[in-house]
């Protein structure tokens, strides 16, 4: 568009005087002579040119004006579609950022929730093992006092059964010594003499019974005597060793007994500890769950986010890309009907004079709505 004229940018932009400028001027002069008829009608074509001129040097002039603000609203178009660009570039590169950011955090979440389901599934059969050792030492407890309790028992009739046959023994002894004395009398008698009374242990022999009939039953009643004294003391014997070993037992049953209280007092403490550590992990797995739905209904905004601004990155592109080739076409047909000044010099006055100006209303007016909407919706775009 440059290359049809000089860029008049900067300073004075009216064109040098043309020809018609200068008839113009010598037809001014000879205004001043007195006019006859045929110089009224000159002088009426003169003006009806000189206006002709000036619009056409104001045309010149709107066109050299229009050219250069092409050229700055291109620059400018070019340049916020680079920042718009640019900027949306970083925005969707930050917005995949922060989806990659969600989508590692919400796999390390479902990790994290994975791992505290196994763990809840651990607690849970520990707590189930834990509940059936409990139980089986419940069981062993009992098991253990009844047993307990029957060798108490057993331990009382024992230590009876020892009274009674000390008891025995002792009454056994006394008979033994009775006889033994007895005997010794008997013996140390010559011919014979009255026996002496008879012991309530022993029972005194028959007074028609001789000598030896008498130590013949009295060494049988001692040798009987010793034999139970022996089996007494054996049964003694076995009694002390069975009252010992019961009370081995007993105090290894209230050992058992002690280290099953502990046990069930370490498993009941583990149970709680399991519990709490149980209602911890069902909790974390809540939050987890709560937490959920956030994460995905974020990731799923930051997807519709960057959806958006994609689709409104391709209407940017799109309008600027419309509006650039609006400009091109407004110029090339304004460069297309551009008068001559032959066109202009023939053109009537009313034409001439409501033309350029039809025109100029007609380029501004849709051309400075479509730079207003693009505008404002660049900034809106750039704003979200």
């Amino acid at each position: 568009m440059s290359s049809h004229h000089p860029d008049h940018s900067d300073g004075d932009r009216s064109p040098p005087p043309s020809p018609r400028s200068v008839r113009s001027t010598a037809s001014r002069r000879s205004a001043r002579a007195p006019r006859s008829p045929a110089g009224e009608i000159a002088h009426h074509l003169n003006d009806i040119v000189n206006r002709l001129n000036t619009e056409l040097q104001d045309l010149e002039r709107h066109r050299w004006g229009q050219e250069d603000e092409i050229r700055r609203l291109r620059t400018e178009f070019n340049d916020l579609q680079q920042a718009s660009n640019g900027g949306s570039a970083r925005r969707i590169q930050d917005l995949r950022l922060v989806a990659d950011g969600q989508a590692a955090e919400l796999n390390e979440l479902n990790r994290r929730l994975a791992r505290t389901e196994q763990r809840l599934l651990s607690a849970e059969e520990d707590r189930d093992r834990l509940d059936r050792e409990l139980d089986h030492s419940v069981e062993e407890a009992v098991q253990l006092r009844s047993q307990l309790d029957d060798q108490s028992h057993e331990l009382q009739w024992t230590q009876d059964e020892l009274a009674t046959s000390i008891h025995s023994l002792d009454r056994v002894t006394t008979a033994l010594r009775n006889a033994e004395a007895e005997l010794d009398r008997e013996r140390g008698t010559p011919g014979g003499s009255a026996p002496p009374a008879p012991t309530p242990s022993v029972p005194a022999p028959a007074a028609s019974g001789s000598t030896s009939t008498s130590v013949t039953r009295l060494s049988e009643e001692l040798r009987q005597a010793r034999r139970d004294l022996a089996s007494l003391q054996a049964a003694r014997d076995v009694s002390t060793g069975r009252i010992v070993q019961l009370e081995g037992d007993v105090r290894r049953l209230r050992e058992e007994i002690s280290q099953l209280n502990q046990n069930q007092a370490t498993s009941a403490t583990e149970t709680s500890d399991l519990r709490a550590k149980l209602a911890d992990a069902r909790r974390d797995v809540r939050a987890l769950e709560a937490q959920l739905p956030d994460v995905q209904d974020a990731y799923a905004g930051l997807r519709r986010a960057n959806d958006e601004s994609e689709g409104g990155l391709d209407d940017v592109s799109t309008l600027l890309s419309r509006v650039v080739e609006w400009i091109r076409l407004r110029h090339a047909a304004g460069a297309a009907a551009s008068p001559s000044p032959a066109a202009g010099a023939a053109a009537s006055p009313s034409s001439a004079s409501t033309t350029p100006t039809g025109k100029r209303a007609r380029d501004r007016s849709p051309f400075a709505q479509s730079i207003a909407f693009s505008r404002s919706l660049i900034v809106i775009r750039r704003g979200d």
